[in-house]
């Protein structure tokens, strides 16, 4: 009866998880973005995101909540929501991760962390301004060019302090440039048996 019960409660923490994930991302008008995800457990801490704002605006979001399982699954649905909240508000990328982290460190009571990118694209100008807490630099891949890391400095992971400072950076695309984001799943997989998760987002202006 117990394991049953367990059972059912897993379903139901995985369906919920389910559903905080986008099934389709929204179009965005001159940008191909494309998302997938493969969880390592029947639940996990991984979150991806596409956001339309205002004035042609659109923000891309990859975090990853550290451990795995059930507690990652609810500390994700967490940040989410003060994520999606704070976003509509017009702040910078680093304003933006900085409230979240006050709003997140304030009810973090089990230790939990999470890294997270953030990045704003004008839709009109192609311009990328971004945000890092402690995610893995993305790479941006240009046509006849080798794939290059935007080694940026990095800001401290969401939810272990309450006053940090998250610098916000810009980058120009240009049409044809692809931006590649992913989660440490992706550099800790080690070939097709191993049991890693693998998550990553893409997005290409056109």
């Amino acid at each position: 009866i117990e394991k049953a019960r367990a059972d059912s409660e897993l379903q139901v923490a995985r369906e919920i998880q389910k559903s905080l994930l986008p099934a389709v991302l929204p179009p965005i008008p001159g940008f191909d973005v494309a998302a997938s995800s493969e969880a390592c457990f029947s639940v996990g801490g991984d979150l991806f995101d596409v956001i339309p704002l205002a004035d042609g605006r659109f923000a891309v979001i990859l975090a990853d909540v550290s451990g795995k399982g059930a507690p990652a699954a609810l500390f994700m649905a967490l940040s989410r929501a003060f994520l999606k909240a704070t976003a509509s508000e017009g702040m910078s990328a680093g304003e933006c991760l900085a409230r979240v982290n006050r709003l997140v460190q304030a009810e973090n009571h089990a230790g939990m962390f999470v890294t997270m990118f953030y990045g704003i694209v004008n839709m009109h100008t192609g311009e990328l301004e971004f945000a890092n807490a402690g995610h893995n630099h993305p790479y941006l891949v240009r046509e006849d060019e080798p794939p290059a890391m935007l080694n940026h400095p990095n800001s401290l992971v969401i939810g272990l302090r309450k006053q940090v400072v998250y610098s916000t950076h810009r980058l120009q695309l240009q049409p044809g440039d692809c931006l590649f984001l992913y989660t440490d799943g992706v550099t800790e997989a080690m070939n097709e048996a191993d049991s890693s998760c693998r998550q990553l987002t893409t997005l290409i202006p056109s």
